[in-house]
């Protein structure tokens, strides 16, 4: 779920210890209660959690494709131009020696120099990365939003057959701008992987450190090397940063995406999320195979309410009072700008700028 910016957002009231950053409830729309939910849990869901996750995942998940088509009705993004892969140019006779730190890269989108082409609607795709593996140790990949310290991925690794490269599976969109990709460097010592020497990267030297700038284009990024202390939290000040990437070798590309945008805006979409996450407990409690008081309820007024939220959703008429639509409330509040990087204008649309 690339909106993972979205997930928590809006509470459950009567089962969290914290009040969400939006400080709204599911169970402040009208028909649904916290027994009503944990009473909806099938054998795979087990309880109140798993039918909140579920529920989350579809509801973001449609938002996502509704956001992304009417706002493909006003603007056209720019497809990729370039992909980044680091390769697998290392030092095995140089090696650092096992410790309990994180090591590995720090990519960075927040330049704004005629080197690079801003966009807000940047975000990283991480198809897989490679690690070199000393010793026949199992580690751990972890990847953390630099800005504000969370861990965004974690991804267990069996400790492999032999020593060498080792390729492992990512697959994700992360919207944050400023990432933290490492491995847990507390069992395995780590051969120097220099940054330097990338085909791809270009030396610059800003406030004392090196950085290497790669790619071209919308795939611009800055690439650091980097090691922290083992933490739940990491963020940019917690980071020694150089040239050795410990061994790690990431490919990575710079997509242009309206998730950024969405994450960066959460509060206009708020009431949309709010609506969605009211319509998709509404579905599991029509379609839920377990029967209880609340799964015995009439199974019409599921179905109302489904019908109430969608149209306070999308818009239409509900006892004689018309509602425009939260979504596309939203939406026209909101302007991506057209000098955005990321943005093409559609054929339909044309944009008069006098000079």
């Amino acid at each position: 779920m690339s909106l993972d910016c979205l997930k928590d957002y809006i509470g459950v009231q009567g089962c969290a210890v914290t009040t969400p950053d939006s400080g709204v409830f599911i169970n402040q729309l009208p028909g649904i209660e916290l027994e009503m939910i944990d009473s909806l849990a099938d054998e795979q869901q087990v309880d109140f959690n798993g039918v909140w996750d579920d529920v989350q995942e579809r509801a973001v998940r449609r938002l996502k494709t509704d956001v992304n088509a009417e706002f493909k009705k006003r603007y056209k993004l720019k497809n990729i131009t370039e992909s980044i892969n680091m390769a697998r140019i290392i030092d095995t006779t140089s090696t650092t020696v096992g410790a309990a730190q994180y090591r590995g890269v720090a990519l960075t989108l927040n330049r704004s120099d005629e080197n690079f082409a801003y966009s807000n609607l940047q975000t990283f795709y991480i198809p897989d990365i490679s690690l070199y593996f000393t010793s026949l140790n199992a580690t751990t990949i972890k990847v953390f939003d630099l800005r504000t310290g969370t861990e965004l991925y974690t991804k267990a690794v069996v400790a492999p057959a032999a020593t060498g490269w080792t390729t492992i599976q990512i697959n994700e969109t992360f919207t944050s701008r400023e990432l933290f990709i490492a491995y847990d460097a507390t069992n395995l010592d780590s051969v120097l992987q220099d940054l330097t020497k990338l085909k791809n990267a270009v030396n610059r030297s800003q406030g004392g450190c090196t950085y290497y700038c790669c790619g071209g284009g919308n795939a611009n990024a800055e690439l650091r090397g980097a090691t922290s202390n083992i933490s739940a939290l990491v963020t940019e000040s917690d980071l020694t940063t150089g040239d050795n990437s410990f061994g790690l070798s990431v490919k990575w590309s710079v997509v242009c995406s309206f998730d950024t945008f969405v994450c960066q805006n959460k509060e206009p979409f708020l009431r949309s999320l709010w609506l969605l996450l009211g319509i998709e407990l509404s579905r599991e409690r029509r379609f839920t195979s377990r029967l209880n008081e609340f799964t015995a309820f009439d199974n019409n007024t599921a179905q109302e309410l489904m019908k109430m939220f969608e149209i306070e959703y999308r818009g239409g008429v509900i006892d004689d009072i018309q509602y425009e639509g939260e979504l596309f409330m939203a939406i026209d509040a909101l302007n991506v700008h057209n000098s955005d990087y990321c943005i093409e204008c559609n054929s339909e649309v044309r944009v008069l700028e006098m000079i």
